[in-house]
């Protein structure tokens, strides 16, 4: 018998199955003791993706339940790239469409491990707030017009105050929101801002609830671990200081010949253990061996010494012509 439920939200496509898996087994592993029921937001898994992670809930003793997403209730007017596509949004879609008996709820992205027990964060008190989230720490060291370069001057508080929040890890008291929002609310505020966000899903969060944000610790439960790497985090602190790590970015799976480090060992340590070692193992091999970033690297390299020579010796033909006046005058 489990000691208490865990309500969990996470927002995938298919093609992020794998991922979603190895961070639904860590957060699984590390709290025992929860009765997990999943609240999967998507639109497109494939009859193989739901199996497998239903196979992950009966191994754990948990719950999946689909929450199936109608893309149509999405304004093709929300900004949607590479980095952020359309899935970023499904979470603003919680108070619309999950059970009335979900009080609270903890949301993910499944670009996230879990490290150690998160009962304590999952049971915060709201103290009278919405959403408990952490401060984004890849915003610590840019300057508030950085933050603004492609944001609505109207988030500027937001910055100034730095308290502006990451939305990859949130708590919901999804009992007293639906009181209030739906996600008409985010819609409106979107066409306020005129569109003009960048990180859309987080800017929405925390310009809407910028006076119902709680803050827990961004070091420990929201730790992106590329400032962690930079911020003298080796893999020990790591382990024994960090409850929730969050690969913002360039994911630990991509063998591309983008920078890696140390911290990486905590996504692989859990992925290694899944069904999808073989097929993460494989791609991240065929990623490291095809891709051109370094050779591109060299040719530009390349292509700044032959300019250099080029100006070099353009440099020592001018000097020398230099040298011959002076000597000519200085025979006179």
């Amino acid at each position: 018998m489990k000691e208490y439920r865990m309500n969990l939200s996470a927002a995938i496509n298919d093609a992020y199955t794998p991922y979603a898996y190895v961070m639904l087994t860590s957060l699984f592993e590390r709290n025992p003791e929860a009765e997990v029921y999943v609240y999967l937001l998507q639109y497109d898994l494939s009859e193989e993706s739901k199996a497998n992670l239903e196979g992950l809930m009966q191994q754990y003793g948990n719950h999946l339940i689909l929450m199936p997403i109608d893309l149509k209730k999405l304004s093709e007017k929300l900004p949607r790239t590479a980095e952020w596509p359309v899935e970023v949004y499904f979470r603003l879609l919680l108070p619309d469409i999950l059970p009335e008996e979900v009080d609270r709820i903890l949301y993910l992205d499944a670009d996230v491990i879990v490290n150690h027990p998160i009962r304590p964060f999952y049971e915060t008190d709201f103290a009278g707030k919405l959403i408990i989230g952490c401060r984004d720490l890849a915003l610590i060291n840019l300057t508030v017009e950085q933050c603004l370069e492609k944001r609505s001057e109207k988030l500027r508080p937001l910055f100034e105050e730095r308290r502006y929040i990451n939305s990859g890890v949130l708590l919901f008291h999804m009992k007293e929101l639906r009181k209030k929002y739906r996600f008409q609310y985010y819609l409106d505020l979107a066409e306020e801002l005129n569109y003009q966000i960048f990180s859309p899903d987080q800017d929405l969060i925390n310009y809407l609830h910028r006076d119902e944000l709680g803050h827990a610790d961004e070091w420990k439960y929201n730790f992106l671990t590329w400032i962690g790497a930079n911020n003298g985090y080796d893999y020990d602190r790591t382990k024994r200081e960090v409850s929730i790590l969050h690969y913002a970015g360039q994911g630990p799976w991509k063998g591309g010949n983008h920078v890696h480090y140390t911290l990486e060992r905590f996504w692989w340590e859990v992925a290694l253990k899944t069904p999808y070692a073989k097929e993460l193992t494989e791609r991240f091999a065929m990623d490291a061996v095809t891709d051109q970033t370094i050779i591109g690297y060299i040719a530009s390299l390349e292509q700044q010494r032959t300019a250099l020579q080029n100006e070099n010796s353009q440099l020592k033909e001018a000097l020398n012509k230099a040298m011959g006046i002076i000597e000519k005058y200085a025979g006179k």
